[in-house]
């Protein structure tokens, strides 16, 4: 329960008849527990967002599957699913003792195992194997997923320092999203104006040849922000190699310059590549060429 709960917009534990502190239970017990601490506390600017634009729109933070997917009659017959954010999709265990579980993925998109980074098509029903360290997380391709260092506390989120997930969509030329940040104290910074939107856009050309992604932002800033942020892009789903990676940004005259990115800011994993770099809120973009 407490790992759906870390999909939820507010976590608290809770039990019937058993004590809900971790501290009480076994060393697996505990250790599952601390991983999806880290988890949730990580995800901090992707919740942060999510209650921004409730905030704004409206828009719930957890929702069933055909809020975003109305056009799949399946999704409407889904029960036992539901999506945190327009990005996760999230199948709680709720019986005991369960070696799989079955997932729905709505069609129109494909999907991301969450653990595991395997790239499955949507439009069908999938038994996951499930234990006691997880339960069946996916998400949908396309999505901008920002995350920071997991903390103890809400008080102590650094959001200078970002991971920004992407995971790679072929079906789409170009996907797009943004983190909302302010100075997380301020009673109605979003209505004094006092936040900044940091803004993705991922632009595939050449028939997949060349990735293109783009930082840029809208609002006038909020007090004590950083001077320029230190992001690192994962491009979930990416190639393993690429000819040239590059960085274009403005530089303080108005000139456009373009440079390779330098090897060590750069590591290539099974899932894709890393790339980490500076940005201030004058657009950048990455170029990645096959």
């Amino acid at each position: 329960w407490l790992q759906m709960a870390c999909f939820s917009p507010i976590l608290r534990p809770h039990g019937s008849g058993i004590p809900s502190e971790p501290v009480y239970f076994n060393d697996t017990t505990r250790q599952v527990v601390r991983d999806f601490m880290h988890l949730r506390y990580s995800l901090l600017p992707y919740i942060y967002t999510l209650t921004f634009e409730s905030h704004t729109l409206g828009y719930p933070v957890v929702r069933p599957l055909f809020y975003e997917f109305p056009g799949d009659t399946n999704a409407y017959n889904i029960e036992d699913e539901y999506l945190f954010g327009p990005d996760f999709l999230i199948a709680p265990i709720l019986k005991p003792d369960l070696k799989t579980r079955q997932v729905y993925l709505p069609e129109g998109d494909f999907w991301y195992d969450f653990w595991s980074n395997l790239r499955v098509n949507g439009g069908q029903s999938i038994d996951v194997p499930v234990d006691i360290q997880t339960i069946p997380i996916f998400v949908r391709a396309g999505s901008f997923i920002t995350k920071a260092s997991p903390v103890n506390t809400t008080n102590d989120i650094c959001t200078q320092y970002l991971e920004v997930d992407y995971y790679l969509n072929s079906y789409a030329n170009m996907d797009s999203g943004f983190v909302y940040l302010d100075d997380g104290a301020l009673f109605g910074a979003y209505e004094k104006g006092e936040y900044h939107l940091m803004k993705f856009r991922a632009n595939q050309q050449q028939n997949g040849e060349l990735l293109e992604f783009t930082v840029y932002s809208k609002g006038k800033g909020y007090y004590n922000e950083p001077p320029e942020y230190h992001l690192t892009l994962r491009v979930i789903g990416g190639e393993k190699e690429y000819q040239s990676i590059t960085l274009e940004q403005k530089l303080e005259d108005g000139t456009i310059e373009m440079v390779e990115i330098p090897k060590d800011q750069i590591q290539i994993t099974n899932e894709g590549p890393m790339i980490s770099f500076t940005w201030g809120s004058d657009p950048v973009t990455i170029r990645l060429k096959k």
